[in-house]
């Protein structure tokens, strides 16, 4: 490790890092690494948070910062594991989340979204884990799929759950393994919200690998939710995609003129629309989509 003056750091960072320091116009220095901050982070604040001053130290001063940035990960860490107050486990989890994702703070979240009992500390750590998306996935080995998908058949966490279906709904792309997993949830876990969520997943990752079973659940799931929300997933794959297989139109055709959820019709109704403008009018089963979008006019 490079050597670091800590006595610096810990003024710097009581300095520079506080959550609520504000620049001082007449320093110029300091102007100045605030005026590059403000370019790399997001913020148009003249505030620097913590999380976006080690980012700024790791792109500028990489062998200055490792003793702030260890020093500050391993803190919050201890606390994410450690404190017996969940308000302060979530809030480390977010900050952990805000710093970045590397060999420390991605195995931290997964642990936590293991083994924490609190809903509200389970949340932020997938919520962090959702950040990462598909460019950072590949450079990543810890398994993060996996904790997710866990998280996500966790019935009884249900704000865990749907945070859980937001990050899967971002890597399905880049891992194989993520598509699969949701259609054999969305078909067989024995919890309805579970399943809807599955479904939105797959609505996140428009994979048309996944349009067989979507048309098994808009068929046969007692649950609307888990129904619109295969809905929504067929019709981003014929909408945005360009994908169906004329097998799945009378079915399409059936679930709209029968199935009672608002939300199954709409979704339904604007894709036939679509299918019926890419089919034309010389085909048989355009005759039929037109048919059953006049009769539900009338």
């Amino acid at each position: 490790m490079v050597s670091v003056d800590m006595g610096k750091i810990t003024n710097d960072f009581r300095k520079l890092s506080g959550e609520n320091y504000r620049i001082e116009k007449n320093k110029p220095n300091e102007k100045a690494e605030y005026d590059k901050l403000r370019k790399a982070d997001r913020g148009n604040k003249e505030e620097i948070t913590l999380a976006g001053y080690l980012k700024y130290l790791q792109s500028t001063k990489p062998g200055y910062c490792i003793g702030l940035y260890e020093l500050e990960v391993a803190r919050y860490i201890d606390q994410l594991k450690n404190d017996p107050d969940p308000e302060v486990r979530e809030t480390a989890a977010r900050i952990l989340s805000d710093i970045g994702w590397n060999s420390y703070t991605v195995p931290a979240l997964i642990e936590t979204l293991n083994n924490d009992s609190d809903s509200a500390v389970v949340s932020a750590a997938a919520d962090g884990l959702a950040q990462i998306g598909p460019k950072n996935i590949a450079m990543l080995k810890d398994p993060i799929v996996p904790a997710l998908l866990e998280v996500l058949k966790n019935a009884k966490n249900k704000n865990a759950s749907m945070r859980a279906m937001s990050a899967l709904g971002s890597l399905g792309e880049h891992d194989g393994t993520v598509v699969p997993a949701l259609i054999e949830i969305m078909e067989k876990n024995p919890d309805q919200d579970v399943r809807a969520n599955a479904a939105w997943a797959l609505f996140a990752n428009r994979d048309k690998t996944a349009a067989p079973a979507l048309i098994r659940t808009l068929k046969n799931d007692p649950y609307k939710k888990a129904r619109g929300c295969a809905a929504m997933a067929l019709n981003a794959l014929i909408i945005e995609k360009g994908y169906f297989d004329k097998a799945m139109v009378p079915v399409l055709i059936n679930a709209y003129k029968t199935d009672p959820y608002h939300t199954v019709q709409i979704y339904l109704g604007v894709a036939l629309k679509h299918i019926k403008e890419i089919l034309g009018a010389g085909d048989p089963l355009s005759k039929d989509i037109e048919m059953a979008l006049a009769a539900e006019k009338t």
